[in-house]
């Protein structure tokens, strides 16, 4: 144990910082088309995400599939398994996460999903989506040493923003069903792990972004799930009582106060029927006598 003691995290690596930002410029000269394409794709899809339809919610984790299936092959397959013999692992569990995304976007069920996303759960989720678009890439062009504008990462062609905004679109999707709830995300949150530690390992500023991410993804994450079953209407405007079943349980109707089962009368059970309905089915009793009658029978 004291020999291993003495190795530090930047041993275990076998490339530099350098080889390492070199494999980004390389991927975004060689790739520009798909590069573009791929960053569009993640727009596009935190933009249908927002939309109280399940169709657009379908497609945005559709979309979502779609650029991990890119990024593990045009990273992971392409570029990054010259420099790391695990990055074929990587590729096939980028490969796996967009396949689980597609799943989860073909087994999306209509529950609590065609009413739009409460105000007060949008704004983690939208940060998160904004921070791997365009926040990721501002803030390695600014705060990280010799990474120059053609070594930016960017979404759908890197893992790092396309895994920060899948944590945000999973964010604004928390209300899935039970066996949804964690099927995406231990992928997402092991890359952000793996991502800080080859970071840190090559001196990387920016090297506890990911992992911090990932534990306020995960805060969130555990608050909304406590909060859509607790959290008052005042708060959520949007939500109506029709679009939330699992808030309030469905009362059954109540009949009027003059409706009842009446009851037997004159041999008869009168079953649904209002009082006065009940009365009026009665037989009549006979009229009473007239005068010449009364007068008969007095006489008598």
């Amino acid at each position: 144990m004291g020999a291993f003691s003495t190795y530090a995290l930047s041993d275990l690596i076998a490339f530099s910082s350098d080889i390492y930002l070199r494999l980004f410029t390389r991927l975004n000269a060689e790739l520009t088309p798909l590069v573009f394409a791929s960053w569009i794709v993640g727009f596009v899809s935190c933009l249908l995400v927002l939309r109280a339809s399940l169709v657009s919610r379908r497609s945005a984790l559709a979309l979502l599939g779609m650029a991990w299936l890119i990024c593990a092959w045009a990273f992971h397959w392409r570029f990054y398994r010259e420099l790391l013999w695990a990055a074929d692992w990587f590729a096939a569990a980028f490969a796996l996460q967009g396949a689980l995304l597609m799943l989860l976007a073909f087994s999306h069920t209509a529950e609590c999903r065609e009413a739009q996303i409460p105000r007060a759960w949008r704004w983690p989720g939208l940060a998160l989506c904004a921070l791997g678009l365009i926040g990721i890439p501002a803030l390695q062009l600014g705060l990280e040493d010799g990474r120059s504008a053609g070594a930016l990462a960017w979404f759908g062609s890197a893992p790092d923003p396309t895994t920060v905004v899948t944590l945000g679109v999973l964010l604004l999707l928390s209300r899935g069903a039970r066996w949804q709830r964690w099927i995406a995300w231990p992928i997402p949150l092991l890359w952000c792990l793996i991502a800080s530690l080859t970071q840190k390992g090559l001196g990387l500023e920016l090297w506890p972004l990911m992992v911090s991410l990932a534990v306020v993804a995960l805060v969130f994450e555990f608050r909304a799930r406590r909060g859509f079953r607790r959290l008052p209407e005042t708060l959520m405007p949007e939500l109506s009582k029709a679009s939330m079943p699992s808030m309030r349980k469905p009362r059954s109707p109540r009949l009027p106060r003059s409706t009842f089962c009446a009851p037997t009368i004159c041999g008869k059970r009168a079953r649904g029927e209002t009082a006065s309905a009940a009365l009026m089915a009665r037989p009549k009793r006979p009229e009473a006598f007239d005068e010449v009658t009364m007068k008969t029978f007095h006489v008598t």
